[in-house]
C-alpha cells in the first residue's frame, strides 16, 4: 500500500465506495459500514434516544392525523411532489442501468 496518495487517487477512491454503498439495498450491510466508517455513532445512544422520544410523544397515540386531505386535495399534493422530482421505482433501477453503464 502506497504511503502518499495523490488527490485524483482519494478523489477515485471516495467514488468507487459511494457508487458501492450506493447500489447496496441490505440495511444490516450498510449498518456494518456504518459501524466501520463512523466509529463515533453510538447506537445505545441512537436507541435510547428513540425510547425517550416514544415518551415524550406518548400522549399522541391514537389521535387523529394532524391533516386531513379530501381525495381530490391529495391528488394535487401527489401530483406536486412528484413535480419537484420524486420518481418511481421503474425511472430509478433504470437510472441506476445508466450510472453502472458508463465507462
Amino acid at each position: 500500500m502506497p504511503l502518499y496518495y495523490s488527490r485524483p487517487q482519494i478523489t477515485a477512491l471516495k467514488k468507487r465506495l459511494k457508487a458501492f454503498i450506493e447500489r447496496e439495498n441490505n440495511v444490516e450491510v450498510l449498518l456494518q459500514y456504518e459501524s466501520l466508517m463512523c466509529p463515533q455513532t453510538d447506537q445505545k445512544n441512537d436507541e435510547a434516544c428513540l425510547a425517550d422520544m416514544e415518551k415524550d410523544f406518548e400522549y399522541l397515540k391514537g389521535a387523529p392525523m394532524p391533516c386531513c386531505f379530501t381525495e381530490k386535495e391529495l391528488d394535487e399534493v401527489i401530483r406536486k411532489s412528484e413535480k419537484s422530482g420524486w420518481v418511481d421505482d421503474d425511472e430509478i433501477k433504470a437510472f441506476e442501468e445508466r450510472w453502472i453503464n458508463v465507462g
